[in-house]
């Protein structure tokens, strides 16, 4: 996309993404001057939208060289296609591009900044927004333990404290947008079974079942499915490929018999629990893997 403009955004375009009713209340939304505080960082966009709360809702938009990758927003909205926000947001876009704010990424912003800067920035951010801490431990904890060219060094305590992060943090400030929890989980939790990823890739499945069982027995003994909306489809794909990398792992392994029985047991335990959320068989196949060894 240019700078100024949004060759790949067209009324047909939104209204394919909308239902007709949220397409008419958005367009409503647009047209009463709704829509504010409209800033585009590279191929983000982000806005508030006065709604029906004492607090604006805040939409994000995400696109790319097809067009539309992404929207969320802050509102409970659940009935399929986008809500009236999104589509206020992206008819602003649309019709009023030369109200929208251009900043520059934050890859940008960084880049050019030296190591004790983005250290002082980065403990600055931390004292004024302490829930930040947290954040900051588990991702500094993920890259020292992980080398992209060898096999993970997995350590399953820590790879469960960081998949208790990943998890939605209700009534602590700055955790109050269950649409970006539900997007918060899925990216700390695709960073986690990145590293199954990297034990597999080293022929390593004892290990990636390792990481696997730690971030699955998070998600099945704590309660989190009722807290976020079901209509995010990142922590969906999230959750089914943790499903799928637990079917390579159970396959890859050096399994024997009695050890493939208490798997398949334990993952069929598992996936009744997690299909509450997913509605779908998610590890049924795990568990078909290592029952046939």
């Amino acid at each position: 996309m240019s700078d100024t403009q949004w060759p790949t955004l067209t009324e047909a375009t939104i209204r394919e993404l909308a239902r007709s009713t949220s397409y008419d209340r958005g367009q409503s939304y647009y047209e009463g001057g709704a829509v504010s505080d409209v800033v585009r960082r590279g191929e983000t966009v982000r806005a508030e939208v006065e709604g029906s709360q004492y607090q604006p809702y805040t939409v994000r938009l995400e696109f790319d060289d097809a067009g539309v990758a992404r929207t969320d927003c802050s509102c409970p909205y659940d009935h399929g296609g986008i809500c009236k926000h999104r589509v206020a947001v992206l008819l602003t876009c649309l019709r009023d591009s030369e109200t929208v704010s251009e900043r520059p990424p934050v890859s940008d912003l960084v880049a050019d900044a030296d190591r004790e800067t983005l250290q002082d920035l980065i403990v600055e951010l931390a004292e004024s927004q302490p829930e930040m801490v947290d954040w900051i431990e588990t991702h500094l904890t993920m890259t020292s333990e992980t080398d992209a060219d060898t096999t993970p060094s997995v350590n399953t305590e820590s790879i469960r404290q960081q998949a208790n992060h990943a998890l939605p943090k209700p009534g602590q400030p700055r955790h109050d947008d269950a649409y970006a929890e539900a997007e918060r989980m899925a990216s700390e939790l695709d960073r986690l079974v990145e590293q199954a990823h990297q034990a597999l890739d080293a022929g390593d499945g004892e290990t990636a079942i390792d990481i696997l069982e730690a971030i699955t027995d998070v998600l099945v003994t704590n309660r989190w499915a009722g807290l976020l909306p079901h209509d995010v489809e990142h922590l969906y794909d999230t959750i089914r490929t943790v499903c799928e990398t637990f079917t390579e792992a159970i396959l890859m392994a050096d399994l024997d018999e009695s050890e493939r029985e208490d798997w398949a047991d334990r993952l069929t335990e598992w996936g009744d629990s997690i299909q509450h959320f997913t509605g779908r068989p998610t590890l049924s196949v795990a568990a078909d893997a290592a029952q046939a060894g």
